[in-house]
């Protein structure tokens, strides 16, 4: 996945692709639950994160799966809602219809690859079969591989090491499409994913580090993930009414982090075992309906899309360990386990979206507002392994919120290659809620995380010029924008002595406002309309080779705090 956005501007992937795998894009410096991340019109399972042996990313998607990935940079919260404060990142995978038709209604195909970079293999097998009418895809994917390899030299355990710590990974993921269209203009579609991902990992560079007085001997994790995703599509194109073209959607996802980490360790009552197991589970269900329209008024041309999505998303982390001595007796813990860091919460949002594309001057000058309200409402569910980990602490708080964006854009077209486009852009994100509602304490360490019921959602207000030059042989884009943030949320912030007990007080808290400014020029052309312009060669072949780069700068600011 970064290799594919290595070349889009102020666009880049988090993570690695070792143990917890990539936590997700960064889009003009934000990231996280900021952009949002979908396959095929669902969500991608969240992020969630807590303390060291939990960290449970976003790398749930296979390359070789996918036909598009389309970027939006900015906040789309006016089309896609909360989640979208900072922009939008849309997987299509491939289906049926890529591969057969009338004409050719059978497809086979295999693909195998090899990279030295982590000693990995890969392989993936493509059926499809059908016609016009009917039509069904099935493919596999297989990967194995092992540690991204480091240039350190040095191999020895602990510290000092240089080379990667050895590691076992292996994936798998099965796609099943069925596509199927009785009449002209109707089509239903099928579709069904699961995507499985193992890691065992030995972690060479912590042996013999020393906690507390307590060395670690030996340390190593195996980390499961796993999204299955069924859902169904009706499309519609054609003149119905006042309808040109329908699609409703209905879906269910569920995924799986889990982690599991054991350590020998020696300390000064001799040496113990301890075993550290975590799991984040994601369940979201929802119906997604969208219209289209179009139609003339005077010398305008409309092209109006509007329509309604709503899921209900079900969150549960639950964390768990224990120490041993070599006699077998159990040593305390700084937590009382099993424990959850988060409530069990709920979330329903509802949002009700349009968007009207004004064509005129036969076409030159484009202009599109939009218009989204969102109604937020979660709820927490403490169940009794949450309330043995906060017997003094209050219930967790629901939270609802609701909002309403606008956005605006204009594009004019200068001439048949230059055009100019301005935006304006409105975005909203609800707090999680690991934001709200995360509470913790550590009693041995003298240190807790506190809730905050208090919390408000976050708001942007974006702008963006740029412009563009598009011709057969060449590509230039060059933009500029800034984005205002106001009750930004900055997770696990310092907030002094808890004067009863002594600990110290980490908080979620909104920082007040912040501001992220910045530019990027993008630009791809063919080898003939580089040499042509300078006036040395005419040759036809140089047109199929390209020539490409991209540059951004970004800088942010907490303007409260300066």
């Amino acid at each position: 996945i970064a290799d594919l956005v290595k070349y889009e501007p102020g666009v880049s992937v988090a993570g690695t692709g070792d143990r917890f795998g990539l936590s997700g894009f960064i889009i003009r410096g934000i990231g996280g639950h900021r952009v949002q991340t979908h396959v095929d019109g669902v969500r991608s399972p969240e992020e969630f994160s807590f303390g060291p042996f939990l960290s449970a990313r976003r790398d749930f998607v296979d390359l070789d799966s996918l036909e598009t990935v389309e970027i939006s940079k900015g906040s789309g919260s006016s089309l896609y809602g909360s989640d979208a404060l900072g922009g939008v990142v849309s997987f299509t995978t491939k289906g049926p219809s890529r591969y057969v038709s009338a004409d050719e209604p059978f497809y086979a195909g295999v693909k195998y690859g090899y990279s030295g970079e982590d000693n990995s293999s890969n392989g993936t097998v493509t059926l499809a079969g059908g016609n016009d009418r009917i039509s069904g895809l099935v493919s596999y994917t297989y990967r194995d591989a092992e540690e991204t390899e480091t240039n350190g030299t040095i191999s020895s355990n602990g510290s000092t090491r240089e080379e990667a710590d050895p590691a076992q990974i292996e994936s798998n993921n099965v796609a099943l499409k069925v596509d199927i269209s009785p009449w002209e203009g109707h089509t239903l579609r099928i579709g069904y994913d699961l995507f499985e991902h193992e890691n065992q990992s030995w972690i060479l560079s912590d042996w013999g580090s020393v906690v507390y007085g307590t060395m670690i001997k030996s340390r190593d994790a195996f980390d499961e993930r796993e999204r299955d995703k069924f859902s169904v599509d009706y499309l519609y194109e054609g003149e119905f009414l006042f309808l040109d073209s329908v699609q409703v959607k209905f879906y269910q996802q569920e995924s799986e982090s889990q982690q599991m980490l054991n350590e020998v360790r020696q300390g000064r009552s001799g040496s113990a075992t301890r075993f550290r197991y975590s799991e984040f589970q994601q369940e979201i269900d929802g119906v997604f309906a969208q219209l289209g329209s179009i139609f003339d008024i005077g010398n305008s041309s409309h092209t109006l899309t509007y329509g309604v999505d709503y899921y209900e998303k079900e969150s549960i982390g639950r964390r768990d360990g224990a120490t041993y001595t070599a006699q077998g007796f159990s040593l305390p813990e700084r937590a009382a386990f099993p424990v959850r860091d988060v409530p069990i919460t709920r979330i329903d949002q509802l949002g009700i979206f349009i968007q009207n594309e004004i064509s005129f001057l036969d076409g030159r000058l484009l202009m599109t507002p939009s218009y989204r309200y969102d109604d937020y409402d979660a709820k927490t569910f403490p169940d009794v392994v949450w309330t043995n980990n906060h017997l003094n602490n209050d219930l967790p708080t629901n939270f609802s919120d609701s909002s309403g964006t606008f956005q605006l854009s204009g594009l004019y077209g200068l001439n048949d290659s230059w055009s100019l486009y301005l935006r304006y852009s409105e975005g909203f994100r609800a707090p999680s809620a690991k934001n709200v509602n995360a509470g913790f304490v550590n009693y041995m360490s003298g240190y807790k995380i506190l809730n905050n019921p208090d919390l408000t959602s976050e708001t942007s207000t974006g702008y963006e010029g740029g412009l563009r030059f598009a011709s057969e042989k060449m590509y230039v884009n060059a933009a500029w924008y800034q984005t205002d943030y106001e009750d930004f949320i900055e997770a696990n912030v310092y907030q002094g002595f808890d004067m009863t007990d002594g600990f110290l007080m980490f908080q979620t808290i909104n920082v007040g406002e912040a501001t992220i400014d910045g530019w990027e020029v993008a630009a791809r052309m063919t080898l003939s309309h580089l040499f042509n312009s300078v006036g040395t060669s005419d040759a036809d072949w140089m047109d199929n080779f390209k020539v490409r780069f991209a540059l951004a700068s970004a800088s942010g600011r907490d303007t409260v705090a300066n």
